[in-house]
């Protein structure tokens, strides 16, 4: 898979706008789907240099994504965890017709800005001129449309450009989507392909945008995979394996070293406890001496973290620990047995870790 983008850098900490996002796959530059997502995520430039493409055959094809007014310098990317999970999308879509995905998958995003103070980047986003970018997009989709920006579908300043590509995909004959935009649940394809994958929700989503109804069949045996009986873990033994690697990687947040309390960036903590079954979660570090009741107070980034970590499929409803937690994902959430939990947390942490400590996604692990 190959990652073509238009990039303009807008300030001095990295912070800029992404546009025209195309995935290639294999030699063809046929157009095989669009996906919609919140905004650009972590992939960086492929070349140390930064250098524009300038290979006269692949300026060619890459002009075809483009318009006459805001025509731009192509950028070969990285790929990031939500490409590579929409690139398994597709492949699985064409595999179900008995296709290879060869071909481009368009990215578009209700939300083109990379910044992450989600105040700060609507205060930058008023003063561009961005609108002609929606415009374009909207009519360059291309069927089959994948609508993944989650729960930025409900926010007040991106729920009339999220209903524009939905209207937009309802007329190119998306029919796995309900025809009420509120019943529909938009899932992320990071959460749909990787850390929801084993959830009849998302084996069920999956399945509707397939065949492209709302009533799909799905395998028997996937389903009855979901509904197995898990197989009983140790949420104490997987707590001290999991700390023991943290351990190593990052610092704990003083006095909190029995409470396996972690610093996971600068204004949020990390916990891993074998208290009620056994979770992982987030809130932000003390005010003080008290942690922030988000009841009450309204804390910093807030909105963005309890995004990103929807995606994840966190639990992020603020009545979750007494208004005290920003996410939380109990154990069970990651695998059948020990080991399956224990890898995948160590996994989903580091990925996490990434996309929190830098917008540009520099090459940071835990």
């Amino acid at each position: 898979m190959k990652v073509f983008t238009h990039y303009t850098n807008l300030g001095s900490k990295g912070d800029g706008i992404r546009w025209r996002t195309i995935l290639k796959f294999g030699n063809s530059w046929e157009v095989k789907g669009s996906v919609v997502m919140k905004n650009p995520g972590a992939a960086n430039f492929k070349r140390p240099d930064h250098a524009a493409i300038n290979t006269p055959e692949e300026l060619k094809q890459l002009s075809f994504f483009d318009d006459g007014k805001l025509r731009a310098d192509w950028y070969e990317f990285s790929s990031d965890p939500t490409m590579e999970c929409i690139g398994r999308l597709f492949s699985e879509y064409y595999a179900t017709k008995g296709e290879k995905l060869e071909g481009v998958i368009q990215i578009f995003n209700l939300f083109y800005l990379r910044e992450a103070n989600l105040t700060t980047a609507l205060n930058k986003v008023s003063q561009l001129e961005i609108a002609n970018m929606v415009d374009y997009d909207i009519q360059h989709l291309s069927f089959p449309v994948y609508l993944g920006f989650a729960d930025l579908a409900w926010h007040k300043t991106y729920e009339v450009t999220a209903r524009q590509f939905f209207n937009a995909a309802k007329e190119l004959g998306a029919l796995y989507l309900n025809d009420d935009f509120k019943k529909n649940t938009f899932i992320h394809p990071l959460y749909l392909m990787m850390y929801g994958k084993n959830k009849e929700k998302c084996i069920r989503a999956k399945y509707q945008f397939f065949q492209n109804t709302l009533i799909p069949v799905v395998p028997k045996e996937l389903i009855e995979a979901t509904t197995a009986s898990i197989v009983k873990i140790n949420n104490s033994a997987i707590m001290m394996k999991i700390t023991a690697a943290l351990n190593e990687q990052l610092s704990l947040v003083k006095g909190e070293e029995k409470n396996h309390r972690y610093i996971f960036d600068d204004l949020i903590e990390l916990t891993v406890t074998d208290k009620e079954q056994g979770f992982v979660g987030f809130r932000h570090l003390k005010k003080g001496k008290s942690y922030y009741n988000y009841t009450y107070q309204e804390a910093p980034n807030e909105y963005l973290y309890r995004e990103i970590l929807s995606d994840y499929g966190f639990d992020t409803e603020k009545a979750i620990g007494n208004n005290l937690w920003l996410a939380r994902k109990a154990f069970k959430e990651y695998g059948l047995n020990e080991q399956d939990v224990i890898r995948n947390i160590l996994e989903e942490l580091m990925n996490l870790h990434n996309h929190l400590m830098s917008p540009l996604a520099k090459e940071d692990s835990i």
